[in-house]
């Protein structure tokens, strides 16, 4: 599709904004090593990177032999791309560097899907929620590149290409098994209703299942147990809970960090609610005129609710980055004002969440 010279300008303005943006929030994080792994590899990083050296990995925990370590935990779609690309480089760029290009290109490439958006909406992909993962060496606009592709495809009933991005974003996060769920639920009802045919129902759910598959023979192959996520996975004790309890929890945390930069992890938090309900409400009276109203409501509600919910120690302010459909779809539906109000809001969270995690504070 040949883009109009409005589109054109206001991706290159995208782009420029990104790389100021990432350049300013490592020097106000004190990080003067650039673009490079320095400032842009953290905690899981480390994962990643080891992933893409040896591949996954499961044994018993030196401190707790009935524990499952390793790193088999992790979804092995960014860590595959990363050594490829450095095997294609013949070893000049070297696994962080591949990692750190992946993710701008990712970013980059994520345009495309919100080109026909308005402006205040594609900004989203620049301060929406989340947003300092995608200059990282984490898989974060990755996964959203194949979930926004997703949800383009779907708007225009394209099933096949649909579920071909929903097996890659299954590839590319271990909560990909969230978007089989939403993707069942929205089968369901669209076969209720009669609009979507077995066929087409079949593209949606068994293609993105078929990623879980391959991730499943893959650990099977490299540690020997089909199940090495889950094993992994359990020590850290995630279990569903409802999400008032740790509100709870997280207003305390809330309160021990007030008056420091910490503290807008958690008010970030709690704005990220009040928009979530703000958008489930939203969706449900557009239902008329939007016709992907239950999979983005179901959606919505989960990949803030399960994260949110599951553990107190569960990385919220980076798994949100999964909203940012959530986001470009609701600001279709309110008004100029609001969505400059709500970009204001989210630029602010953005430099508070970017010098944090540039300080290792955010993991």
């Amino acid at each position: 599709m040949e883009l109009s010279k409005k589109q054109i300008i206001a991706a290159f303005a995208l782009v420029i904004s990104y790389f100021l943006f990432g350049h300013y929030i490592a020097l106000a994080g004190n990080c003067w090593g650039g673009w490079n792994e320095i400032c842009w590899s953290r905690w899981d990083s480390g994962l990643y990177l080891g992933i893409a050296k040896d591949g996954h990995t499961l044994y018993p925990c030196p401190d707790i032999p009935s524990w499952n370590c390793g790193n088999a935990g992790w979804a092995p779609l960014y860590p595959a791309l990363i050594r490829l690309v450095h095997e294609c480089s013949m070893h000049h760029f070297s696994l962080a560097d591949a990692g750190i290009y992946l993710s701008t290109f990712f970013w980059i490439a994520s345009i495309y899907w919100v080109r026909n958006e308005s402006f205040a909406g594609a900004l989203l992909l620049l301060l929406a929620p989340g947003n300092i993962y995608f200059h990282a060496i984490f898989p974060m606009s990755l996964l959203v590149f194949f979930v926004l592709g997703m949800f383009y495809f779907l708007e225009r009933q394209k099933y096949l290409l649909a579920g071909i991005m929903g097996y890659f974003a299954a590839l590319s996060y271990s909560i990909g098994f969230i978007l089989i769920a939403c993707l069942g639920v929205y089968v369901l009802y669209q076969w209720w209703k009669k609009q979507l045919s077995i066929l087409n129902a079949s593209k949606l759910v068994i293609i993105p299942k078929a990623g879980i598959i391959t991730w499943f023979v893959y650990d099977y192959y490299a540690t020997g147990k089909w199940n090495a996520l889950f094993l992994i996975q359990g020590k850290y004790g995630h279990h569903i809970k409802l999400p008032f309890e740790m509100m709870y929890l997280k207003f305390k945390e809330l309160l021990e960090a007030w008056g420091t930069l910490k503290m807008s992890i958690e008010l970030q938090n709690y704005s990220v609610w009040i928009g979530v309900i703000i958008a489930i409400i939203k969706f449900y009276k557009v239902r008329s005129e939007q016709p992907l109203w239950p999979l983005l409501m179901v959606f919505t509600l989960l990949y803030w609710w399960l994260p949110y919910s599951s553990s107190s120690v569960t990385a919220v302010y980076r798994n949100v980055c999964v909203l940012l459909p959530t986001w470009i779809y609701l600001f279709r539906h309110i008004t100029p004002l609001q969505r400059w109000l709500t970009l204001t809001v989210m630029a602010i969270y953005s430099v508070t969440q970017g010098i944090l995690f540039i300080q290792s504070i955010l993991v």
